[in-house]
């Protein structure tokens, strides 16, 4: 995603596997906010994310850049997401074309 530079999460392999899970976008890194929107009852919603990594919005399209943050300024990623006991993200869907 090109609205974004850097990573949100991450996977590192370790011994002990406390940080990679197969099949998971990993964990969510500190310092980045991050909330999953509009869930529904098994607990998927869109990946939403700010921080530093984050742009600011589209140069003189205030419309595109409403429609593309939250209320509180979290970029909305088109993703539907889930986090599991541990804390890893798993993509299950989209919804941006």
């Amino acid at each position: 995603m090109s609205e974004c530079t850097g990573a949100h999460t991450m996977s590192v392999w370790s011994v002990d596997n406390k940080h990679w899970k197969p099949g998971s976008a990993g964990y969510f890194m500190r310092f980045y906010d991050y909330e999953l929107l509009n869930k529904d009852a098994e607990g998927d919603g869109e990946v939403a994310m700010m921080g530093r990594h984050v742009f600011m919005g589209y140069l003189n399209e205030e419309a595109k850049t409403r429609e593309t943050f939250d209320e509180q300024h979290r970029l909305k990623s088109g993703d539907i997401g889930r986090i599991d006991q541990d804390g890893f993200l798993f993509i299950t869907g989209r919804i941006k074309g």
